[in-house]
């Protein structure tokens, strides 16, 4: 038994069950079993593969979207902050095609092992905050930046059969992590549907873009968020856990696997949309081209395998969604 199952066997047969997304928070961020303070698992001899992990085209890409996004803002000096960089791969491959380079440079990353791995390969000063909330207020435009963040937050998970609705929580069976059903006392939000099925509510997600919203429009800027996700949930679950490129169980070895769930992009862009701001939602594919991955791969024949990848269909083309919105520099006159 792991140490961090072994305390929450403890934790959950002294207070009870718990949910999926307290689950989740010890399982990934405790300090040290969980599985990203660790700061391993990240490329193809860990347990998954980013898309900046598989071509170094894909930072190219949104490095061609930053550029663009400064010249909407006409901003001369401004910040990036990218949410969850993991091993500073994304920020390597982009970072060199970005024409006017960032004045600040904000890093959202929990890990020590990572921000260690960030720090030798990104020479730029930068500053490291463990939690979005954390992040210093800027007077800078901000560029916001994240890739499979939103995936790794809190879901709570739901059942509902008739008129009656489930929470489903982490409990003890003979001894053992299983998964169990309790009748949900209270709803953070309304269900997505009437129908019966499964739900998954990550109403973390839901702050960090209404944070997102308000820090942009305070400043001005932009953000990006990309993740693997939907437009309207189709009532299956889809929390789950990958180790080695693999599907396991979650509850077998808590900290040693990545956490995950889809990512409802429909609630998303009406969190932003409620805010007051425009949203693009659109197919990793359609980014990708729309940014320039052709004319990049007639430079880089070499990488239309692994390009490939990122864009077709019964890969990370449409299962992969891009959420962008972008706000104005306030007028300071």
């Amino acid at each position: 038994m792991t140490h961090l199952k072994d305390l929450l066997n403890k934790h959950i047969a002294a207070t009870g069950p718990l949910g999926i997304d307290t689950f989740m928070q010890l399982a990934l961020h405790h300090n040290p079993h969980g599985y990203y303070f660790r700061g391993t698992g990240i490329g193809r001899s860990g347990d998954f593969i980013t898309a900046p992990e598989v071509s170094p085209l894909f930072g190219r890409c949104l490095a061609n979207w930053i550029n663009h996004q400064l010249v909407i803002l006409k901003a001369k000096a401004w910040r990036l902050v990218e949410c969850g960089p993991g091993r500073g791969t994304m920020l390597q491959t982009m970072l060199p095609f970005v024409k006017n380079q960032p004045n600040e440079l904000h890093l959202v990353e929990a890990s020590p092992s990572f921000q260690e791995q960030i720090s030798n390969k990104i020479s730029l000063p930068k500053l490291f905050v463990t939690d979005l909330g954390s992040l210093p207020e800027s007077k800078l435009p901000t560029i916001v930046l994240g890739n499979e963040y939103l995936d790794a937050l809190p879901v709570r998970q739901f059942q509902r059969q008739g008129e009656k609705i489930f929470e489903i929580c982490v409990g003890l069976t003979n001894g053992k992590l299983s998964f169990v059903r309790k009748a949900a006392e209270e709803q953070p939000c309304p269900l997505p549907s009437d129908k019966d099925g499964w739900w998954e509510v990550s109403q973390t997600s839901v702050s960090h873009i209404e944070f997102l919203a308000n820090e942009i429009k305070a400043s001005g800027g932009a953000v990006m968020l990309i993740d693997y996700g939907y437009t309207e949930p189709n009532g299956k679950p889809s929390f789950q856990a990958i180790e080695s490129h693999s599907r396991v169980d979650p509850l077998l070895n808590p900290g040693s696997a990545d956490l995950t769930a889809l990512v409802d992009f429909g609630r998303m862009s009406g969190v932003v949309s409620k805010a007051g701001l425009a949203t693009h939602l659109e197919t990793q594919k359609e980014f990708l081209i729309r940014f320039g991955l052709g004319n990049l791969l007639t430079k880089s024949p070499n990488e239309a395998l692994a390009a490939a990848r990122l864009v077709r269909e019964d890969e990370m083309g449409n299962l992969f969604k891009v959420l962008s919105f972008i706000s104005p520099i306030p007028d300071k006159s």
